[in-house]
């Protein structure tokens, strides 16, 4: 059945037909018809206009993660007799191209709030929410995006992809006008035969703490839940490198951060 768009006047609600029992002959005009259901607030299923788009589900913006954060004990300690402590932070981001590859996996997710954009721009501002002084990042597939940012308040970075046909990676930012890079090294596991993650290390000097230096570690594991053998080798490879690097550099303390795709009551 055909019927102009005219009948309904500035509507233009898309209709269709659905099944219902014929119309009794005793019936107004056609005219009349349309114009009296186009006035009715709501359509049941059973009758023989209705309007689909009126039946579409909202959809509505999710308010934000509520994060409950757990302070570590004995922060104190970690301060050096002058009073001089570090502000460090650690994140997995999720990739770009991840968010977009496994969609099922974020469908409870606003399609506004898993594009890029705006991403970046919560990636950013929770940075320099925390005013962190170096920043480990894993999951990277868009670096110089946060880069240029981050450049603005002060960071530089260096960024490591992963090997093999991933898209992603680690990275480090660090604050200028805080720490001197002195030494970067990176570790491709493949080829040790660790699969194709990858690690991130640096030492760094304290440009106000009496030419204070550290080490510091970035890592994303392998995800695998089936190979524990994979994840203990990747790390134990990390921390024999680690540790090289402070002997070379005096003893000097190491810092490790990353993702370790691990749980405290399990082995791996």
């Amino acid at each position: 059945m055909a019927c102009d768009s005219s009948l309904f006047g500035c509507n233009r609600a898309l209709l269709v037909t659905a099944s219902a029992p014929r119309l009794s002959k005793r019936r107004a005009s056609s005219g009349q018809a349309l114009a009296g259901l186009c006035s009715r607030p709501s359509l049941p299923r059973d009758c023989r206009w209705y309007n689909p788009l009126g039946m579409r589900k909202k959809w509505f913006r999710p308010s934000e993660p509520i994060r409950h954060w757990v302070e570590a004990e004995g922060c104190a300690s970690l301060l050096d007799s002058n009073g001089v402590g570090i502000m460090v932070v650690s994140y997995n981001i999720l990739g770009d191209h991840n968010a977009w590859n496994h969609r099922d996996l974020y469908c409870k997710v606003s399609f506004d709030l898993l594009k890029w954009e705006s991403r970046k721009s919560l990636i950013c501002n929770e940075i320099c929410k925390w005013n962190a002084d170096l920043v480990c990042l894993q999951e990277v597939d868009r670096f110089y995006d946060i880069l240029s940012v981050m450049k603005r308040e002060g960071y530089a970075g260096k960024y490591k992809r992963r090997t093999g046909g991933t898209r992603d990676g680690c990275a480090v930012l660090w604050k200028e006008e805080r720490f001197q890079l002195m030494e970067a090294e990176n570790i491709e596991f493949a080829d040790f035969g660790l699969r194709d993650n990858v690690a991130q290390l640096f030492v760094f000097e304290m440009c106000e703490a009496d030419s204070r230096r550290i080490v510091i570690g970035n890592i994303h594991v392998l995800f695998n839940p089936k190979r524990g053998d994979v994840k203990l080798g990747q790390v134990r490879m990390l921390l024999e490198k680690a540790y090289d690097l402070s002997e070379k550099w005096g003893n000097i303390p190491i810092l490790v951060m990353g993702d370790f795709n691990c749980h405290l009551d399990v082995t791996c």
